[in-house]
């Protein structure tokens, strides 16, 4: 084969125009066949009031901020099971954003210690109590606690903000790394 009697810059130009069209082709289809999708079931739900899909490390990461919800646990899982229809079981993680303040945040660091312990130990009255006096002791509006069999779902209510923590169970369906909630 005589390479001399190539047109180089053809060959690079039709290469790199290969490259990208399916590039363009793989971001059209993930709009067409995720992102849309997702973005339409979502609008459904009254609750929510942002979504933003993007891919990285190799999965979907959908960021849902909320508004306030009554039972945190009941969106939640309405979310991750939109989310499970249209991308199947495994390949995203689903954040939850919230209103948070530094107070709320504050509330969290000193409630979380009896959040962890109670994964651990599966002593939930123990926390759910604990959770209540500081809840009082910091002066929190309202707090809310949910469990299942795969999460702890706290929320936060004082002074017009709201903080919602999605915290996986131990021995619970198997999380990616940092599935948990976001201020947005």
């Amino acid at each position: 084969m005589n390479l001399n009697g190539m047109r180089w810059p053809v060959v690079i130009a039709a290469v790199l125009a290969t490259f990208g069209l399916l590039f363009a082709g793989v971001k059209i289809y993930q709009k067409q066949a995720v992102d849309r999708p997702l973005f339409k079931l979502y609008q459904e739900i009254k609750e929510v009031k942002e979504v933003q899909v993007e891919k990285a490390e190799g999965q979907m990461v959908i960021r849902v901020r909320l508004d306030r919800v009554d039972d945190l646990q009941t969106t939640y899982r309405r979310l991750d099971s939109l989310a499970r229809s249209v991308l199947g079981r495994d390949g995203y993680r689903l954040e939850i954003g919230d209103n948070r303040t530094q107070v709320l945040e504050q509330a969290f660091y000193r409630m979380h210690f009896s959040l962890q312990e109670a994964n651990t130990t599966g002593n939930f009255t123990e926390m759910a109590q604990e959770i209540e006096n500081q809840q009082k002791l910091l002066d929190i509006e309202s707090s809310r606690l949910f469990i299942d069999n795969e999460n702890l779902y706290l929320a936060l209510d004082h002074r017009g903000a709201y903080l919602y923590e999605i915290i996986p169970r131990l021995g619970g369906r198997e999380r990616s790394k940092g599935e948990r909630g976001f201020s947005g």
